[in-house]
């Protein structure tokens, strides 16, 4: 009898099964216990068309290796996958609400974002307005000094002229004041 010692290992009973657990690798022996489908099964060690295993109860015996995989059952694959689906749903339905909560908040932004570009605009007129005011007033005041000089200086000529013109007209008639 080779008997090859295996690595530990998890393997499963195939399909809707119930293998009976021997105490010796031979289909003579009466099994003493019973292992079902989906149960959890580690190889302690493996023969030609027996392995021996230990259950979760602790049991130790033979059972025929064409029972097992290595692959869990598809119905616990299923069971595993529907676990996972109802994950995922949550999931997606927590991100939903995550994506409500962030468009309404970006709408939100917009709108002010929006709102503060209209008043930009408008302190924007408004400043254009309020130079063009003080330009205009800066212009008016430098044309009203430019008058007001052209006029002193219109009035210093007037004056000036009128008393050359009397001095003139007191030397013609001989230091008469006219």
């Amino acid at each position: 009898m080779l008997a090859s010692v295996a690595q530990a290992r998890m393997i499963y009973i195939n399909d809707n099964l119930r293998v009976g657990v021997r105490s010796e690798p031979s289909n003579r022996v009466a099994p003493f216990s019973v292992v079902v489908t989906g149960m959890k099964l580690e190889v302690l060690e493996q023969l030609p068309d027996y392995l021996k295993i230990r259950t979760n109860k602790g049991e130790v015996g033979w059972i025929k290796d064409i029972y097992v995989s290595d692959q869990p059952p598809a119905m616990m694959r299923i069971e595993a996958l529907k676990h996972r689906h109802q994950e995922l749903k949550q999931q997606i339905q927590e991100q939903n609400k995550s994506v409500k909560i962030l468009e309404a908040a970006n709408r939100t932004l917009n709108e002010q974002m929006d709102n503060l570009k209209k008043d930009r605009s408008r302190w924007q007129l408004e400043k254009a307005r309020s130079d063009y005011l003080q330009q205009e007033a800066v212009n008016g005041r430098f044309w009203w000094w430019i008058s007001l000089a052209g006029l002193l200086l219109v009035a210093a000529a007037f004056t000036s002229g009128m008393i050359w013109y009397r001095q003139q007209t007191m030397k013609r008639l001989g230091g008469l004041r006219v």
